[in-house]
Order: structure tokens, then sequence, then C-alpha cells
């Protein structure tokens, strides 16, 4: 739970299946609650919780400070549902589950968290390319 690094959780996940069999539902969810924990710390999202709201369950992100309106913007872009309030961002549930197109809500919510990671700037590949002109010159 304290690993960091998706590689050596799916090596786990893969020794667990290897040396038990299939895992039982609620194995296989902890393994989609901990990539969704590496998801959030890789976005900016320091709280993730769930709650009843005028008769519907919410997911509720709070970000981070780091976590700019250009990532927000990207969440947003991978599905416009969300509800942005402050540093909290909202979804109902049945939003997630009708994104999810037959995936597991929590592998949508583990996906759209992805969204949140800054992306690399083009401007460094610009560089790297500029770099290696220079060395080949």
């Amino acid at each position: 739970a304290g690993s960091d690094d998706e590689q050596i959780l799916s090596e786990f996940e893969a020794d667990l299946h290897d040396e038990y069999g299939d895992m039982p539902k609620q194995v296989h969810t902890l393994f989609q609650i901990l990539r969704l924990k590496l998801a959030c710390r890789k976005g900016g999202v320091v709280r993730v919780k769930s709650e009843e709201r005028a008769g519907d369950r919410e997911i509720v992100l709070t970000l981070s400070s780091r976590v700019t309106a250009k990532e927000i913007m990207q969440i947003l872009s991978e599905n416009s549902q969300w509800k942005i309030s402050g540093n909290t961002l909202r979804i109902t549930e049945a939003a997630l589950k009708a994104k999810a197109k037959g995936i597991d809500w929590l592998d949508e919510l583990k996906r759209e968290v992805s969204a949140l990671e800054k992306k690399k700037e083009k401007k460094v590949k610009v560089e790297a390319e500029e770099s290696a002109e220079t060395a080949e010159g």
C-alpha cells in the first residue's frame, strides 16, 4: 500500500495470482483502490471521499494547491460532469458509471484522475531536439 510504483504493485498482484490463483472480488477492489491512490498522488489529489448528497452518492476530490486550472481543464475534457468548487471536484457515482462503458467505475475514476497529472510541455521536446542537432553538428 505504501508503494509509489505501479510496476511493483503489478508484480505483487501477479505474484499473488501465481501463488493463490484467481483473487476474490475484494482483493481485486483493493488493487483498484491502490492504483487510484497512486494516480491521486501523481495528480495532486490529497483526499478522496464518497458522500451521500441529495439522494445521490458523490465522489469528492480535494486538490492540493499545486493543481492548476490547466490540469482541472484536462479532467473536464475527460468528463464534463465534474463540478468545481474552490479546491474541490465532485461527480456523481452514476455519472462515472455512465462514462465507464463496460469497465469498473473505479477504473474510470482512476483514468479521469490521471488527467490531472502535469503534462510535459512540447518545449521540453523542442529543447531536446535542438540539443541533439547541436551535438551532431
